[in-house]
């Protein structure tokens, strides 16, 4: 078991078990003599509303961390080379995004929803190795995918 997560496990164990003698002290003084049971049943409560959100909250937070770190290339593609090669339907995302089409164009165009879009341009950043559409229009152009000349049929 990660040793992070045996240590919020015992930090939780140790906050729960300092509540409950905390409370037991004050039990037999002014909680149970002045206060209902539904009081007392709501001050426990959310006493371990706080303690599941505080560790949920760090938790998540490091979860999420990873899962990024994970996503980013770590090592971006040299010059002349990519990653891993494209797709036909990634190359088709690349020639549509060069054209100056957004998201909810190129779906319509390609008869796919617009989550699948944004799949292919982050598979399309990640293989070439940029987080942003004109770093890729670059970068494509750099690998010979795409040519420098603009078609205007006008």
């Amino acid at each position: 078991m990660n040793r992070r997560i045996v240590r919020h496990i015992a930090l939780y164990a140790l906050a729960t078990a300092a509540l409950i003698v905390a409370l037991r002290i004050l039990e037999y003084s002014y909680l149970v003599r002045a206060l209902s049971f539904n009081v007392y049943g709501f001050i426990i409560g959310a006493g371990f509303l706080v303690l599941g959100v505080g560790f949920g909250y760090l938790y998540f937070n490091r979860r999420v961390e990873r899962r990024h770190a994970a996503v980013m290339p770590t090592v971006s593609a040299t010059p002349g080379e990519l990653v891993d090669p494209l797709t036909p339907r990634e190359e088709e995302v690349l020639t549509h995004i060069a054209a100056g089409k957004t998201n909810q164009q190129i779906a319509d165009e390609m008869f796919v929803s617009i989550s699948t879009v944004k799949t292919h341009i982050n598979n399309l950043y990640g293989k070439l190795g940029v987080q942003r559409r004109t770093q890729a229009l670059v970068r494509a152009r750099e690998l010979g995918m795409l040519s420098w000349q603009h078609d205007s049929a006008a």
